[in-house]
């Protein structure tokens, strides 16, 4: 399984003013898990004693989150609940703080569950004070893995991306050279696709994503890199870039 991420975020500081930057938005849960974030990522309230507004940082939160919990020994599905319930005081306290009812913030687990010999996706979205809202995406058994990509995000953009449309308006003609084609047919294939072609192909949708998904109207939120780029196995997790 490869995953990857962007880097960009913003918060919010005043009523019309953001503050844009980057920072990590993969998350170690797991030897072989990870999780991500999207939406919202918090900013600054009052604080009750006076001075100067508080951050809340919401991917402070989560990495501090899971770094304190990676080191117990329980089985995946009972740490990623452990995780979203200590990461839902912190998102609380940001949108009650700041009266934000619609707020929303969708954490999602990626990776392999060595108890259930699958790899899975999970998503959890929190909106306002409300439970955690899970949806599983979707589990494939170890030996079924080969040829699945789902993108995770930005659905409309990918969508029509990968959905290669016969006829009609095709805003992404362009973007589906030979090579990302043939990239893309092969992974659909099961194939042995090299480590390195399989990183440049993601990289190459992300930076699509950056460029086009705006302007061309697919979708309203910005991304920006650097980009990570993950691969997990059902032995562990390692970096690419």
């Amino acid at each position: 399984m490869y995953v990857g991420a962007d880097s960009l975020v913003s918060l919010k500081r005043a009523e019309t003013t953001n503050v844009v930057g980057t920072t990590t938005k993969l998350f170690v849960v797991s030897e072989t898990c990870c999780a991500s974030m999207e939406n919202c990522y918090g900013g600054f309230i009052q604080n009750p004693a006076g001075g100067n507004p508080t951050l809340v940082f919401l991917p402070a939160e989560l990495t501090r989150i899971c770094k304190n919990d990676s080191a117990i020994q329980e089985p995946l599905a009972v740490k990623i609940e452990r995780v979203v319930s200590n990461f839902t005081l912190p998102f609380r306290t940001y949108v009650s703080s700041v009266g934000c009812t619609n707020c929303e913030t969708r954490v999602t687990f990626m990776g392999f569950d060595k108890d259930r010999e699958e790899f899975f996706m999970w998503s959890y979205v929190f909106t306002g004070t409300n439970a955690p809202a899970l949806n599983r995406v979707w589990a494939i058994g170890k030996g079924d893995a080969k040829g699945r990509f789902v993108a995770q995000g930005q659905e409309s953009f990918f969508g029509t991306l990968f959905s290669l449309p016969p006829g009609g308006e095709d805003k992404l003609a362009a973007l589906r050279t030979q090579q990302f084609v043939k990239t893309r047919n092969d992974i659909d294939d099961g194939l042995a696709v090299p480590e390195q072609e399989v990183v440049s192909w993601i990289l190459e949708i992300l930076n699509a994503d950056e460029k086009w998904a705006i302007p061309l109207g697919f979708d309203d939120r910005p991304i920006g890199g650097p980009y990570l780029i993950v691969k997990i196995t059902g032995e562990g997790m390692s970096q690419l870039r």
